[in-house]
C-alpha cells in the first residue's frame, strides 16, 4: 500500500515520514519527493521462522511518500493508495488545526468535483435524462456528494462502480489518516474529521526512536512514556479502520505474510497468493498461528488435530496458516 505524507509548512510532515521510516531526514533539504518501504511489524513471524527453521521472512508491507508541500496536481500524488495528513499542533504552525484539515479537504474536494463535473458533462451532452448512459447516474451520485463536502469514502461497494470510479484518480475516494504532531501532549482538538481515525505524535520523539539501536529503544520509549513505536500504533490503526487480518503461507522456504480484508475467504486468500491456485482450489488446510507457536512445533500441532481442511468459503481469522491444495489448470 502506497501512502502519500502531505501536511502545510512546519507541520512536521518530513519529521515524521523519518520516524516512520526510520530514515534521519535532519540533513535533506531537497525539494522532492521521498520514498521508502517499511515492513509491518508482526510478532508472530519470528516464532513461526524458529518453528519452520527457515530465515527468509517475507512482511506485509507499507510504502511511505513525503511530499514537498502538496500540489494537488500532482499526478505522482494521484496514484497513492491513501493519505497521511500531518496537522501542526505546536508554536511553529499559527493555523488552528481544524483550518490546516479544512483547508487540505477542501482542495481535495474541489479538484474531484471539477473532474467528475467534467466527464459528467461530456457524457450527457445533448442528451435527454432518459438516454443517459449508466456511468452518468453513477457521476451523478458522487457529484451530490462532493458538493455537499460529504465523506465518499467507503460509499462505493459495488464492483463494477469501484472498476469505473478508479480511473478518475479521486482523492476523495482513498482513505486518509490524520496525525496531530505535538511538541507535548495534543493541546487541541479536532471538531471535524471527516470520517477517518486521528493518531497523536510527538514527532521529534519519534524520530529520536526510530533511529535509536534496537536493544536502546525498549529504555527510551520507558522514559518517554511511550507504549510503543509510532509505526507500530499506526499500523494498527490503518489494520483496524481498513478491516484489514494477516495470514501466513508456512514453510521451510520461508514465512510470508499476506493482507486480506476481514471476511475474505479461504478462496479469497488462494487468489491473494497466485490466480492459478485461486483457479485449481480443491481445499485448503488451516491452523492458526498462535496454535502453532503455543504447540512448540508443527508436529506437535498435528498430533494435537489442531490442523483441518475447509472449503473455498471458509471465512480466514486474523493469523490463519493456510495451506492451500489445488490442481494446476
Amino acid at each position: 500500500m502506497k501512502l502519500g505524507i502531505i501536511g502545510p509548512p512546519q507541520s512536521g510532515k518530513s519529521v515524521l515520514y523519518g520516524a516512520l521510516t526510520e530514515t534521519d531526514t535532519s540533513q535533506i533539504f531537497e525539494k522532492k519527493v521521498f520514498f521508502h518501504t517499511v515492513d509491518v511489524h508482526d510478532e508472530r513471524i519470528p516464532p513461526l521462522a524458529r518453528i519452520y527453521n527457515t530465515e527468509k521472512l517475507i512482511h506485509n508491507k507499507l510504502v511511505f511518500y513525503d511530499f514537498p508541500g502538496y500540489d494537488i496536481s500532482d499526478s505522482e500524488l494521484k496514484t497513492m493508495d491513501g493519505y497521511l495528513v500531518v496537522l501542526g499542533d505546536h508554536a511553529n504552525v499559527a493555523e488552528d488545526i481544524q483550518a490546516q484539515l479544512d483547508s487540505i479537504f477542501g482542495d481535495f474536494y474541489l479538484n474531484d468535483l471539477t473532474i467528475v463535473q467534467k466527464r459528467f458533462d461530456v457524457i450527457t451532452k445533448g442528451k435527454k435524462q432518459s438516454d443517459w448512459p449508466v456511468e452518468a447516474k453513477i457521476l451523478t451520485e458522487l457529484l451530490e456528494l462532493l458538493q455537499e463536502e460529504k465523506n465518499v469514502y467507503g460509499v462505493f461497494t459495488d464492483p463494477e462502480k469501484l472498476k469505473f470510479l478508479k480511473g478518475f484518480q479521486l482523492f476523495t475516494m482513498k482513505p486518509v489518516f490524520v496525525a496531530l504532531n505535538s511538541d507535548e501532549s495534543p493541546r487541541k482538538e479536532l471538531n471535524k474529521n471527516y470520517g477517518f481515525p486521528i493518531v497523536s505524535v510527538n514527532g521529534k520523539n519519534e524520530l529520536e526512536i526510530s533511529l535509536l539501536k534496537e536493544d536502546e529503544r525498549a529504555e527510551f520509549l520507558e522514559m518517554m512514556e511511550i507504549e510503543e513505536p509510532i509505526i507500530n500504533k499506526f499500523t494498527a490503526t490503518l489494520y483496524e479502520f481498513l478491516q484489514l487480518l494477516t495470514f501466513f503461507s508456512c514453510s521451510d522456504m520461508e514465512i510470508r505474510a499476506w493482507p486480506l480484508r476481514k471476511g475474505g475467504t479461504a478462496h479469497e486468500a488462494a487468489g491473494a497468493i497466485h490466480t492459478d491456485i485461486m483457479k485449481g482450489f480443491i481445499k485448503a488446510e488451516i491452523v492458526n498461528a498462535r496454535e502453532v507457536i503455543e504447540a512448540g512445533s508443527e508436529k506437535a500441532a498435528k498430533e494435537a488435530a489442531l490442523y483441518h481442511l475447509e472449503g473455498k468459503e471458509y471465512p480466514i481469522k486474523d493469523g490463519d496458516i493456510v495451506n492451500v491444495r489445488f490442481q494446476k489448470k
